[in-house]
Protein backbone atom coordinates (compact mmCIF):
# COMPACT_ATOMS: atom_id res chain seq x y z
CA UNK A 1 0.00 0.00 0.00
CA UNK A 2 2.84 2.29 1.11
CA UNK A 3 5.19 1.08 -2.05
CA UNK A 4 4.01 3.99 -4.71
CA UNK A 5 1.68 5.73 -5.76
CA UNK A 6 0.31 3.17 -8.27
CA UNK A 7 -0.55 0.88 -5.37
CA UNK A 8 -2.17 3.88 -3.61
CA UNK A 9 -4.62 4.35 -6.10
CA UNK A 10 -4.94 0.82 -7.51
CA UNK A 11 -6.34 -0.39 -3.74
CA UNK A 12 -8.26 3.15 -3.31
CA UNK A 13 -10.17 2.26 -7.10
CA UNK A 14 -10.58 -1.63 -5.78
CA UNK A 15 -12.20 -0.25 -1.89
CA UNK A 16 -14.43 2.22 -3.86
CA UNK A 17 -15.71 -0.46 -6.23
CA UNK A 18 -16.59 -3.69 -3.53
CA UNK A 19 -18.44 -0.29 -1.34
CA UNK A 20 -20.26 0.96 -4.30
CA UNK A 21 -18.95 4.82 -3.26
CA UNK A 22 -20.13 4.22 0.51
CA UNK A 23 -18.51 4.50 3.55
CA UNK A 24 -17.90 0.49 4.41
CA UNK A 25 -19.30 1.34 8.13
CA UNK A 26 -22.76 4.12 8.01
CA UNK A 27 -23.44 3.58 4.29
CA UNK A 28 -23.09 7.17 3.59
CA UNK A 29 -21.85 7.73 -0.16
CA UNK A 30 -18.21 9.46 -0.15
CA UNK A 31 -18.82 11.35 -3.09
CA UNK A 32 -19.58 15.11 -1.99
CA UNK A 33 -20.78 17.48 -5.00
CA UNK A 34 -18.26 15.60 -7.04
CA UNK A 35 -15.37 15.53 -5.34
CA UNK A 36 -14.05 12.25 -3.14
CA UNK A 37 -14.32 13.09 0.43
CA UNK A 38 -12.80 9.46 2.25
CA UNK A 39 -10.02 7.81 4.85
CA UNK A 40 -8.37 4.79 3.92
CA UNK A 41 -8.48 3.11 7.45
CA UNK A 42 -6.65 0.71 9.30
CA UNK A 43 -8.60 -1.99 10.57
CA UNK A 44 -6.95 -2.84 13.02
CA UNK A 45 -5.11 0.66 14.12
CA UNK A 46 -1.70 0.38 13.53
CA UNK A 47 -0.53 1.86 16.49
CA UNK A 48 -1.41 -1.77 18.37
CA UNK A 49 2.24 -3.12 16.63
CA UNK A 50 5.56 -1.55 16.27
CA UNK A 51 6.99 0.59 13.88
CA UNK A 52 7.54 -2.60 11.55
CA UNK A 53 4.01 -3.58 11.98
CA UNK A 54 2.36 -5.70 9.09
CA UNK A 55 -1.11 -3.95 10.28
CA UNK A 56 0.09 -0.98 8.74
CA UNK A 57 0.11 -1.54 5.24
CA UNK A 58 -1.51 -5.38 4.88
CA UNK A 59 -3.89 -4.97 2.04
CA UNK A 60 -6.55 -6.77 3.93
CA UNK A 61 -6.44 -4.46 7.01
CA UNK A 62 -7.21 -1.43 5.24
CA UNK A 63 -11.03 -0.36 4.58
CA UNK A 64 -12.50 3.10 2.65
CA UNK A 65 -14.56 5.31 4.88
CA UNK A 66 -16.09 8.40 5.83
CA UNK A 67 -13.89 10.61 8.31
CA UNK A 68 -16.58 10.74 11.14
CA UNK A 69 -16.42 6.70 11.40
CA UNK A 70 -12.36 6.90 10.88
CA UNK A 71 -11.97 9.87 13.44
CA UNK A 72 -14.82 9.48 15.96
CA UNK A 73 -16.81 6.39 15.97
CA UNK A 74 -13.66 3.55 15.20
CA UNK A 75 -11.40 5.83 17.95
CA UNK A 76 -14.08 5.75 21.02
CA UNK A 77 -13.80 2.80 23.84
CA UNK A 78 -11.16 0.68 21.53
CA UNK A 79 -8.93 -1.26 23.83
CA UNK A 80 -5.95 -1.50 22.21
CA UNK A 81 -4.23 -5.48 21.89
CA UNK A 82 -0.23 -5.83 21.91
CA UNK A 83 1.08 -8.27 19.12
CA UNK A 84 4.29 -8.60 19.79
CA UNK A 85 3.87 -11.75 21.02
CA UNK A 86 3.59 -12.53 17.34
CA UNK A 87 6.57 -10.99 16.18
CA UNK A 88 4.96 -9.84 13.02
CA UNK A 89 6.15 -7.53 10.80
CA UNK A 90 5.82 -6.00 7.53
CA UNK A 91 4.99 -8.64 5.27
CA UNK A 92 6.49 -9.05 1.75
CA UNK A 93 4.09 -11.55 0.22
CA UNK A 94 3.09 -9.23 -2.53
CA UNK A 95 0.66 -10.95 -4.30
CA UNK A 96 -1.74 -12.94 -1.45
CA UNK A 97 -5.22 -13.49 -2.25
CA UNK A 98 -6.44 -14.12 0.83
CA UNK A 99 -5.92 -13.38 4.55
CA UNK A 100 -2.84 -14.99 6.09
CA UNK A 101 -2.74 -16.71 9.33
CA UNK A 102 -1.22 -13.77 11.03
CA UNK A 103 -4.04 -10.93 10.09
CA UNK A 104 -6.58 -13.77 11.33
CA UNK A 105 -4.80 -14.14 14.78
CA UNK A 106 -4.93 -10.72 15.36
CA UNK A 107 -8.22 -10.18 14.35
CA UNK A 108 -9.49 -13.01 16.69
CA UNK A 109 -7.49 -11.13 19.90
CA UNK A 110 -9.18 -7.88 18.41
CA UNK A 111 -12.96 -9.30 18.30
CA UNK A 112 -12.16 -10.46 22.02
CA UNK A 113 -11.92 -7.14 23.28
CA UNK A 114 -13.83 -4.68 20.78
CA UNK A 115 -17.09 -5.42 19.31
CA UNK A 116 -16.83 -4.12 15.89
CA UNK A 117 -17.66 -6.21 12.56
CA UNK A 118 -13.83 -5.10 11.44
CA UNK A 119 -13.89 -3.84 7.21
CA UNK A 120 -12.74 -4.36 4.92
CA UNK A 121 -13.43 -8.58 5.37
CA UNK A 122 -15.82 -8.71 8.28
CA UNK A 123 -16.28 -11.18 10.98
CA UNK A 124 -17.26 -15.10 10.98
CA UNK A 125 -17.87 -17.12 13.72
CA UNK A 126 -15.09 -19.65 13.91
CA UNK A 127 -17.54 -21.99 15.62
CA UNK A 128 -21.32 -21.36 13.98
CA UNK A 129 -20.01 -20.27 10.83
CA UNK A 130 -22.18 -17.07 10.74
CA UNK A 131 -21.07 -14.03 9.08
CA UNK A 132 -21.84 -11.38 11.20
CA UNK A 133 -24.05 -9.09 9.18
CA UNK A 134 -26.10 -6.34 9.23
CA UNK A 135 -29.52 -5.11 7.58
CA UNK A 136 -31.75 -2.58 7.42
CA UNK A 137 -35.47 -2.50 8.06
CA UNK A 138 -37.15 -0.79 5.73
CA UNK A 139 -40.85 -0.64 8.08
CA UNK A 140 -39.00 -0.61 10.91
CA UNK A 141 -36.78 2.34 10.44
CA UNK A 142 -34.22 0.19 11.38
CA UNK A 143 -30.89 -1.38 11.25
CA UNK A 144 -30.57 -4.79 12.99
CA UNK A 145 -28.32 -8.33 13.14
CA UNK A 146 -29.15 -10.06 9.50
CA UNK A 147 -32.30 -12.61 9.57
CA UNK A 148 -30.31 -14.69 7.09
CA UNK A 149 -28.61 -16.27 10.05
CA UNK A 150 -30.07 -17.89 13.28
CA UNK A 151 -27.63 -15.78 15.94
CA UNK A 152 -26.90 -16.98 19.50
CA UNK A 153 -27.64 -14.49 21.99
CA UNK A 154 -23.56 -13.42 21.99
CA UNK A 155 -23.57 -13.28 18.21
CA UNK A 156 -26.82 -10.91 18.36
CA UNK A 157 -25.16 -9.07 21.00
CA UNK A 158 -21.99 -8.53 19.23
CA UNK A 159 -23.77 -6.92 16.31
CA UNK A 160 -25.96 -4.93 18.28
CA UNK A 161 -22.49 -3.72 19.84
CA UNK A 162 -21.38 -2.89 16.55
CA UNK A 163 -24.83 -0.77 15.43
CA UNK A 164 -24.43 1.15 18.70
CA UNK A 165 -20.93 2.14 18.13
CA UNK A 166 -21.48 3.78 15.20
CA UNK A 167 -24.64 5.25 16.01
CA UNK A 168 -26.41 3.52 12.93
CA UNK A 169 -30.19 4.38 14.66
CA UNK A 170 -29.58 7.63 16.17
CA UNK A 171 -31.72 8.96 13.08
CA UNK A 172 -35.03 8.18 11.84
CA UNK A 173 -34.86 8.23 7.87
CA UNK A 174 -38.36 9.61 7.29
CA UNK A 175 -36.12 12.67 5.27
CA UNK A 176 -34.77 10.38 2.94
CA UNK A 177 -37.50 8.49 2.04
CA UNK A 178 -39.84 11.60 2.12
CA UNK A 179 -37.12 13.33 -0.48
CA UNK A 180 -37.69 10.20 -2.47
CA UNK A 181 -41.20 10.01 -2.42
CA UNK A 182 -41.15 13.39 -3.74
CA UNK A 183 -38.93 12.29 -6.46
CA UNK A 184 -40.93 10.21 -7.65
CA UNK A 185 -44.01 12.08 -7.43
CA UNK A 186 -42.34 14.79 -9.74
CA UNK A 187 -41.23 12.16 -12.43
CA UNK A 188 -44.80 10.50 -12.13
CA UNK A 189 -46.39 14.52 -13.18
CA UNK A 190 -43.82 13.86 -15.94
CA UNK A 191 -46.08 10.87 -17.36
CA UNK A 192 -43.02 8.45 -16.84
CA UNK A 193 -44.21 5.03 -17.25
CA UNK A 194 -43.39 3.01 -13.43
CA UNK A 195 -39.89 1.03 -15.54
CA UNK A 196 -38.67 4.74 -16.45
CA UNK A 197 -39.39 6.19 -13.00
CA UNK A 198 -36.86 3.78 -11.57
CA UNK A 199 -34.04 3.72 -14.00
CA UNK A 200 -34.01 7.40 -13.82
CA UNK A 201 -34.01 7.81 -10.00
CA UNK A 202 -31.68 5.01 -9.30
CA UNK A 203 -29.30 6.28 -11.63
CA UNK A 204 -29.11 9.38 -9.83
CA UNK A 205 -26.26 9.49 -6.96
CA UNK A 206 -27.88 8.90 -3.38
CA UNK A 207 -26.24 10.64 -0.34
CA UNK A 208 -27.04 7.20 1.54
CA UNK A 209 -27.29 3.78 0.83
CA UNK A 210 -30.83 3.18 2.85
CA UNK A 211 -32.19 5.74 0.09
CA UNK A 212 -31.28 2.60 -2.67
CA UNK A 213 -32.68 0.09 -0.42
CA UNK A 214 -35.85 2.17 -0.05
CA UNK A 215 -36.34 2.99 -3.72
CA UNK A 216 -35.50 -0.85 -4.85
CA UNK A 217 -38.31 -1.59 -1.99
CA UNK A 218 -40.87 0.74 -3.29
CA UNK A 219 -40.31 -1.20 -7.22
CA UNK A 220 -40.72 -3.93 -5.83
CA UNK A 221 -44.07 -3.70 -4.05
CA UNK A 222 -45.98 -0.85 -5.75
CA UNK A 223 -45.85 -2.58 -9.35
CA UNK A 224 -47.95 -0.13 -10.97
CA UNK A 225 -47.94 4.23 -11.18
CA UNK A 226 -51.56 4.34 -8.97
CA UNK A 227 -49.85 2.23 -6.19
CA UNK A 228 -46.80 3.83 -6.19
CA UNK A 229 -48.43 7.14 -5.62
CA UNK A 230 -50.29 6.35 -3.17
CA UNK A 231 -47.24 4.71 -1.36
CA UNK A 232 -45.18 7.86 -1.89
CA UNK A 233 -48.36 10.67 -0.76
CA UNK A 234 -48.92 8.52 2.43
CA UNK A 235 -44.78 8.49 3.32
CA UNK A 236 -44.67 12.36 2.50
CA UNK A 237 -47.95 12.16 5.14
CA UNK A 238 -46.16 9.98 8.04
CA UNK A 239 -42.80 12.16 7.43
CA UNK A 240 -44.81 15.07 9.50
CA UNK A 241 -45.46 12.41 12.38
Amino acid sequence: YYDNKKDNNNLTNLLLKVSDGYCMYCKKRLDSNGELEYNIEHSIEKFNGSEKSFLRNCKFNLSIVCSKCNQKFKTKMIQSIKIDDFDYEICKNKVCSSPCKEIINVQNLYFQKNYIILQPLGRINEKSKNRYEIEYDIIGEIFRESSLYNYSNDESSFILEHIARFGLNRNRFNDYFSDVAVEILEEILDNLNYERIFQKILYKKRDNKIEELFINFLKNNCKDIKSLEKMCRFIIILSYF
